[in-house]
């Protein structure tokens, strides 16, 4: 696989002149650059359309780029690839194949020395040779917040308990900076200053992470220092500039390590830069010498969507309602109203009345589901820390309750259609993720429905409560799989070429779901006097409609069918922006000139 390029070979060989004597000259002699401006005799921009294969774990860093800055690394197609800039394209890295869990590979980062690459797959943080190889894991992770590698022998990373490291060989980590979940405080984005005793990161509440604060912490007398209020993702650059990101905006400030305190004000220095709310991410990645790498028009965060209608056949047609950048849409039972996430919290919108009271004010509100009166909506938020099950009125007129005490990471996935159930999936970092059920009628009560050694979430109970879809990893990959319920005691594979994201039809002769190629996929089934299915067949797919079924390929449902299965609510991207990877090569000059430093 290789990156689209465009520009002539001549084009191409003057560059490659006009770069023979710069001091990078070798790294990017290969670049073809869609859009070239030099402007200086030794900074040089080249902006790089995005692989045939899509960038996958969008919510998390995409990028990273070597500490000698000759080499880049992206997630892309459930995996890594490798850039040699004097190299004329991508190569997929051998072990780091996502194994189809609930978080795809994504976070990587360089080592020293820059012969491994550290990332992140299936809950857990592991490391490969920087040309592939046999993976090694390191730990089990929960929620990653970001990772970073500042000592060959030391991984640091940030999870739901706050900030821990972990030997680069593998092992026991350990926790060196806590956080307050009772106040819902995240970690986040974390580095370690020249000193190697004071850790700089954002801490957050996983909302808004533009009012997150950036702090400096020392490891030896625990003493923190908020050095930014308003922005995430630091990185100290060894310019003696502080960047960090806010918006789409990267800022720089002049900024002394060994007095922890900023010499100037911030100075805007890159627009464009994607961002991912939910996580803090920003994407972008700067070496040693002076290489920044950033991707712009990510699709998420970066996109607007809008709300709208497919049919079975893929036709859309747009629904009357603001651009914004939606999420997870869920039809009430009635199908006159829908809940969407956006700006961190949910809303309903009135198909008839088209209004769009807010239901939740924490930040971090996702994942809704119905109950089947429509008088209550289940979600997940992180606001009290790990990930957690709540509910609030559907009409607004109440305040959101937990369902259940915070600790481990929780997600909503159906509610019966007699509202005694609620299906949901819990993260474990000891046995991963598995199914569990919570009975509603009565004394709040959850228990295990499904705990195996592998990876299983998204639980769709089937409208007559007799069966239930879910997601399993069982076989290297995501498939769908359907058991009975409320005992698991029968089971029918149901997909063949991967799937995510199963929704039932309301008459329950159907289940949809989204396969690896972002399609979706319908089977028809039979329940009695046993389940039968037949061989699924596709309606639509996201690249023939514009439509964005899985949360920009985060295998997160973003797409609900109507009682009558004829149509879909959908969200429709907007604009036909592509995702590019920018470099910079000396862009260490430019920085100091724009945001001077007593260097």
């Amino acid at each position: 696989m290789s990156p689209r390029s465009a520009g002539s070979a001549g084009r191409r060989w003057t560059l490659v002149a006009f770069l023979a004597g710069a001091l990078l000259a070798g790294s990017v002699a290969a670049l073809i650059p869609r859009r070239t401006l030099v402007t200086s005799a030794g900074v040089f921009r080249a902006s790089l359309l995005t692989p045939d294969e899509q960038f996958t774990a969008t919510r998390r860093h995409v990028v990273a780029i070597s500490p000698e800055g000759r080499r880049v690394v992206f997630a892309a197609d459930r995996r890594l690839f490798l850039r040699e800039l004097d190299a004329m394209m991508a190569l997929p890295i051998q072990g780091t194949e996502s194994l189809g869990g609930p978080a795809r590979t994504s976070d990587p980062v360089f080592s020293p020395d820059g012969k491994w690459i550290l990332f992140y797959d299936n809950r857990e943080l592991k490391k490969v040779p920087v040309h592939g190889g046999i993976p090694v894991t390191l730990c089990a992770v929960g929620t990653l917040y970001g990772a970073s590698w500042p000592v060959q022998e030391i991984v640091l990373f940030a999870s739901e308990q706050g900030i821990s490291r972990v030997p680069a060989n593998g092992g026991v980590s350990e926790v060196v900076v806590a956080v307050d979940s009772e106040k819902g405080e995240v970690a986040q984005g974390l580095r370690l200053l020249p000193d190697g005793n004071t850790l700089l990161f954002s801490l957050g509440n996983a909302g808004n992470w533009d009012e997150a604060t950036i702090v400096a912490h020392n490891l030896t007398t625990k003493a923190s220092q908020v050095l930014i209020s308003g922005g995430a993702d630091a990185f100290y650059a060894s310019t003696g500039h502080l960047l960090y990101a806010n918006g789409n905006t990267l800022y720089a400030a002049p900024f002394a390590p060994e007095e922890l305190e900023l010499k100037g004000a911030p100075v805007p220095v890159i627009e464009g830069v994607s961002r991912t709310a939910g996580l803090g991410t920003a994407q972008y990645s700067l070496s040693s010498t002076g290489v920044l790498v950033y991707v712009a028009n990510l699709q998420l965060g970066t996109k607007e969507t809008t709300l709208a209608w497919t049919d079975r056949a893929g036709a859309v047609e747009a629904i009357v309602a603001p651009k914004r950048w939606y999420r997870s849409p869920r039809l009430s039972p009635d199908g006159k109203r829908l809940v969407v996430g956006f700006e961190g919290d949910l809303w309903v919108h009135d198909l008839l009345r088209s209004s769009w009271p807010r239901l939740t004010f924490n930040g971090s509100a996702d994942r809704p589901v119905w109950a089947p009166k429509g008088e209550r909506i289940v979600f997940s938020s992180t606001h009290e820390g790990s990930s957690n099950l709540y509910w609030v009125p559907a009409d607004g007129s109440g305040e959101a309750e937990a369902l259940l005490e915070p600790g481990k990471e929780r997600h909503p996935d159906s509610v019966s259609r007699d509202e005694r159930w609620l299906s949901f999936h819990e993260h474990d970092p000891a046995t991963g993720t598995d199914l569990w059920w919570l009975r509603l009628d009565g004394e709040l009560e959850a228990l295990p429905y499904l705990e195996t050694p592998f990876n299983e979430r998204f639980g769709a109970l089937s409208p007559d409560g007799r069966w239930l879809a879910y997601v399993s990893d069982e076989t290297g990959r995501s498939e769908i799989y359907v058991r009975s319920f409320p005992e698991p005691t029968s089971k029918h594979p149901l997909s063949a070429d991967g799937g995510e994201a199963p929704t039932w039809s309301h008459d329950g002769r159907e289940l949809y779901y989204v396969n690896q190629n972002r399609d979706l996929m319908v089977v028809e089934l039979t329940t009695v006097p046993e389940l039968q299915a037949t061989a699924p067949v596709p309606l639509f797919g996201e690249s023939a409609t514009g439509v964005d079924l899985s949360g920009g390929g985060n295998v997160v449902a973003y797409y609900d069918v109507t009682s009558t299965g004829d149509r879909f609510l959908t969200l429709q991207v907007q604009g036909d922006a592509v995702p590019q990877l920018h470099i910079i090569v000396n862009w260490f000059e430019e920085l100091e000139r724009r945001v001077p430093t007593d260097k």
